[in-house]
């Protein structure tokens, strides 16, 4: 019953800042009336944010220190604030917490209709923004062989640092879900190499098999170092900053190597 902002800038504005995704998009177009909150420190201004209605600061002190102090001073709007306060009591009223937290059965965890939902989520939640040749959706009847490469293929590493480090009830990677569906005959895993070391061992192991495989599947590991700097600790629009997040040089050269054998 609340939304929480990513760290991420569109159309030059932090989302926590953005008068158009939260304001017009989010509270207008969709009807969300509960409370929004910042990532954590995911905003620098106080008044960009409030303007944006933004309700719930974390991560940092500002609208405690800079909201009493502008109101007072005529700097801020106090309807905004009172906006942002009826958001918030709303949400706690209607879920019950107003009283304490509500005691949720354990047979609702993790139940049918949470995992149907979570689903649904995700099948909604994607989006395809290139698709060469409709070589989307596979047709599993014409592949002959698929090559799965990369760390995170195997171990689907789903949670994150802080709050977000989470452990699901259950797994499907990506190497498990191509073998349940295709067979262990047509699937073909290698490791590939990590982004943060220099060993090159198994950075070739793919292409020894490149003759047999029609499809390539390419899952690099991102670690939690790379993730902070693509998100937290990034201050300035990303255009500002960097491009494209790059890939490591070991997978790049692997990319070479099949740019090589297939040319």
């Amino acid at each position: 019953m609340s939304v929480m902002c990513a760290y991420n800038w569109v159309n030059g504005d932090k989302c926590a800042e953005n008068t158009f995704l939260i304001k017009s998009l989010l509270r207008e177009h969709w009807g969300f009336n509960f409370y929004t909150m910042s990532d954590w420190g995911g905003f620098g201004d106080t008044g960009k944010a409030l303007n944006s209605e933004l309700d719930f600061c974390e991560g940092n002190d500002l609208y405690i220190k800079e909201l009493p102090v502008g109101v007072a001073s005529g700097k801020f709007d106090s309807t905004l604030v009172e906006r942002a306060t009826r958001n918030v009591l709303r949400t706690k009223i209607i879920s019950g917490m107003i009283d304490g937290v509500p005691v949720i059965p354990k047979t609702v965890i993790d139940s049918k209709e949470h995992r149907e939902l979570v689903y649904e989520c995700g099948l909604k939640g994607l989006v395809l923004l290139k698709n060469s040749e409709n070589i989307l959706p596979l047709d599993k009847e014409k592949l002959k062989s698929v090559a799965v490469i990369g760390p995170n293929a195997a171990v689907l590493p789903l949670d994150g640092n802080s709050s977000s480090k989470v452990l699901p009830s259950y797994r499907i990677p990506v190497e498990k879900a191509f073998r349940s569906i295709l067979g262990d005959e047509r699937v073909k895993y290698a490791k590939g190499c990590n982004i943060n070391d220099t060993d090159k061992n198994n950075l070739l192991q793919p292409s020894k098999r490149q003759n047999l495989l029609n499809m390539w599947f390419f899952l690099p590991d991102w670690t939690a170092q790379w993730k902070e700097k693509v998100g937290f600790w990034i201050r300035k629009p990303m255009k500002k900053v960097a491009g494209q997040l790059p890939v490591p040089t070991g997978h790049r050269k692997l990319f070479c190597c099949q740019e090589c054998k297939t040319s």
